[in-house]
C-alpha cells in the first residue's frame, strides 16, 4: 500500500471475495476502482505525498464484492463481517441497472436498526453511471430503498457529471469530476503502474 492509504486501511475488517483471506491489496480486484474510491474518501494528510482524501483519518475495510456477488458476501460486507458494530459507513460506489429485486432490505434494514449498538450503519449507495444512456436511479430498488442515501455526481461548476444517473431519490450530489483532459477534476490514489490522470500512481 502507498503511504497515502496504508495507515488508514483497517485489514483485520478487510475480506477478500474471492478467496476468504482479509487481502485488501489492489491485487484482489480486478480493477482499479476501489483502490481510487479509497484515496478520494481516506487517502492520508500531511504526508507530502499524493493527494488528501475527504476524511484524512479514519480507518477504511475494504471488500472485493463486485468480484463475487453472492448474497453471503454481501451480508458480510453490510452486517456481519469482523468488527462489524464498529463500522459507522458503507460506502456501496457501484453503478446502478434495472433491478426490482428487494432481497436487500433485511440486511439493510438489520444494518440501519441494530449496528453500532442500536445507533445504526449509514448505507451510502450511487446513483450509478447511466444518465447518458437515459437510465434512471428509480428503476433500482437498492437505490430507492428507504435504508440508503443515494448520491449523485457533480462537475467542478456544480452542473451534474455526464453519467450521473437522475432520479427522484437521489438525496444528495456530491463532486466527482469526468475526465482531466475535459473539465478540473478529482485527483486519487491507483496501483502502481496504473496511473493514468496527471501521473498519479501512489500505491
Amino acid at each position: 500500500c502507498s503511504s497515502d492509504l496504508v495507515d488508514n486501511m483497517d485489514t483485520t475488517r478487510s475480506y477478500n471475495a474471492i478467496n476468504g483471506t482479509t487481502d485488501a491489496t489492489p491485487a484482489a480486484s480486478s480493477t482499479n476502482h476501489g483502490t481510487m474510491v479509497a484515496g478520494i474518501i481516506g487517502a492520508a494528510a500531511d504526508n507530502a505525498k499524493g493527494v488528501i482524501g475527504v476524511a484524512p483519518n479514519i480507518k477504511m475495510a475494504a471488500m472485493n464484492w463486485l468480484e463475487n456477488q453472492t448474497y453471503q458476501n454481501l451480508e458480510r460486507a453490510w452486517l456481519t463481517g469482523v468488527g462489524a458494530n464498529e463500522i459507522a459507513v458503507t460506502n456501496n460506489s457501484w453503478g446502478s441497472f434495472f433491478d426490482n429485486d428487494s432481497i436487500y432490505d433485511a440486511l439493510l434494514r438489520d444494518g440501519t436498526s441494530n449496528l453500532r449498538s442500536g445507533k445504526g450503519r449509514v448505507y451510502v449507495m450511487a446513483a450509478g453511471n447511466s444518465r447518458h444512456i437515459g437510465h434512471n436511479a428509480n428503476l433500482t430498488y437498492v437505490q430507492s430503498t428507504r435504508y440508503t442515501v443515494n448520491v449523485a455526481a457533480l462537475k467542478y461548476d456544480n452542473t451534474y457529471a455526464f453519467y450521473s444517473t437522475p432520479g427522484s431519490n437521489v438525496l444528495v450530489s456530491g463532486y466527482a469530476g469526468t475526465f482531466d483532459t475535459v473539465d478540473p477534476t478529482i485527483g486519487t490514489t491507483a496501483p502502481m503502474g496504473t496511473g493514468n490522470q496527471n501521473g498519479l500512481d501512489t500505491w
